[in-house]
């Protein structure tokens, strides 16, 4: 497996308003200069599932429970989900990103948890990437709740990303590589976001925080923090230059890569 994505610190995701309409004024980003490119038109992704249809009620409260496959919105990328991960993948897993998972318990005692956290509008969990014979170990966010919301504001994030490389600076905003949706066959309603990204190796600065009280190193304290508010005024100043502010700052919603951004 391969690594190949950019080492990012800064990560929004919530909304302040809870109905989750797509009104810029209630998103975590507020647009100075109203870009035109957030407003062209979104493909319509494709998804493939090799697990059986969902039965109803399932949509709303998802736990992984098949192996699935996302096609990319390109329609040719493929993402895998899967609940269980072998032993041999969680061991790469924590010496490549320093990410411990869960074992199981019973019939899945020698097998790993791939599910690493979730919260008000869906989960988080370990997914790869196919790329030849191979698999890139990925993030990926699925989403059931405040649907369009979420979606604005990856889009957002997405964007933001891109115009930051574009100018040749590194981003300390944390990529979105692919937003796929996943919609009704009946009424085309969308149902399910799964939002690509890279893993946050040491997890949110709040959760390091904790881990520091713990450090009688005091030189070592301050040298932390120093190089958190180094990035995190990197990634403020980068987003005001694209004409956009952060409305939703806080240690929870700041994230360190394994090199330490």
């Amino acid at each position: 497996m391969s690594r190949n994505y950019q080492t990012v610190n800064y990560y929004s995701h919530s909304l302040s308003n809870k109905e989750g309409t797509s009104n810029k004024q209630s998103s975590s980003y507020i647009n100075e200069n109203e870009n035109n490119y957030l407003n062209k038109e979104e493909k319509t992704n494709y998804y493939k599932n090799e697990k059986t249809e969902l039965q109803e009620g399932e949509i709303g409260s998802h736990y992984l429970k098949e192996k699935e496959i996302l096609i990319g919105s390109d329609g040719k990328s493929e993402y895998i989900l899967e609940p269980w991960l072998s032993e041999e993948i969680a061991k790469k897993i924590e010496n490549d990103h320093g990410i411990f998972l869960k074992k199981g318990e019973g019939e899945n005692e020698k097998k790993f948890n791939s599910l690493l956290g979730e919260g008000a509008y869906g989960k988080f969990y370990i997914g790869f990437k196919r790329e030849g014979i191979e698999e890139r170990i990925i993030g990926i966010k699925v989403i059931i709740e405040n649907l369009e919301g979420s979606e604005f504001e990856a889009i957002i994030q997405r964007d933001l990303t891109i115009g930051i490389e574009q100018l040749g600076q590194e981003s300390r905003l944390i990529p979105i590589f692919d937003i796929i949706k996943e919609k009704d066959e009946k009424n085309g309603k969308l149902i399910r976001l799964n939002i690509v990204m890279p893993l946050a190796s040491f997890g949110n600065v709040n959760s390091l925080r904790e881990k520091l009280k713990s450090e009688n190193d005091k030189q070592l304290k301050r040298l932390v923090s120093k190089l958190i508010c180094k990035d995190l005024l990197i990634g403020i100043w980068q987003m005001h230059n694209q004409g956009y502010y952060h409305l939703d700052i806080k240690l929870e919603n700041m994230v360190i890569t394994s090199q330490g951004k």
